[in-house]
């Protein structure tokens, strides 16, 4: 196992494509580390690989693993401004997201999502959110608290309709809503 030390100044790890399903322990302890991206590897156990990560990240690349859950302790890194984790295999997302006061970016895409918890309107510094390529039924109805919004993609879900608080988005730029079973022709609710 490669084991970083405390002295060494790295600031972004680029990790994907290597068939990882962990990192050494040691990466816990680079204090300077911001940017790490493990996308396309063999990820399976998050709860593990928090153990190994330290708590300054500002960015986590997690798509294209085999992740079943988010882990809680991914609040320890309450600091995220971007996080990836699509294409993998959710199914629920846990109520963690009031510990991300500053996450910018959600990408939670190519996943089997059906439900969304009502604490991911705690986000309100989310600027992008990608929920494509899901099973998702509704968004929540308390949608309109993600006030600084401008980009809402839930193409190819479950969606019949859309809640009538998102029409109070209004820095919403970019609407992706194609591939839906709309119950008549498209309207908000």
């Amino acid at each position: 196992e490669a084991a970083f030390t405390p002295d060494l100044v790295l600031e972004t790890i680029l990790l994907a494509r290597n068939c990882l399903r962990t990192l050494p322990g040691s990466t816990a302890t680079l204090p300077r580390l911001r940017h790490l991206s493990l996308a396309s590897n063999c990820v399976v156990d998050m709860e593990t690989l928090m153990t190994c990560l330290p708590p300054d990240l500002l960015e986590l690349d997690l798509s294209g693993n085999q992740l079943e859950e988010i882990a809680d302790s991914l609040t320890k890194c309450a600091g995220l401004l971007r996080f990836w984790c699509s294409h993998n295999r959710l199914t629920t997302l846990p109520n963690i997201f009031r510990s991300f006061p500053a996450l910018r970016i959600l990408d939670l895409s190519h996943n089997y999502l059906t439900v969304l918890p009502p604490t991911i309107t705690r986000l309100r510094t989310l600027q992008r959110l990608d929920l494509s390529y899901n099973h998702i039924r509704l968004l929540p109805s308390s949608i309109h608290r993600l006030a600084v919004l401008n980009y809402l993609n839930v193409a190819h879900n479950c969606l019949t309709t859309l809640p009538a608080s998102l029409v109070q988005l209004n820095n919403l730029c970019g609407l992706v809503v194609h591939d839906n079973p709309w119950s008549e022709a498209f309207r908000v609710v």
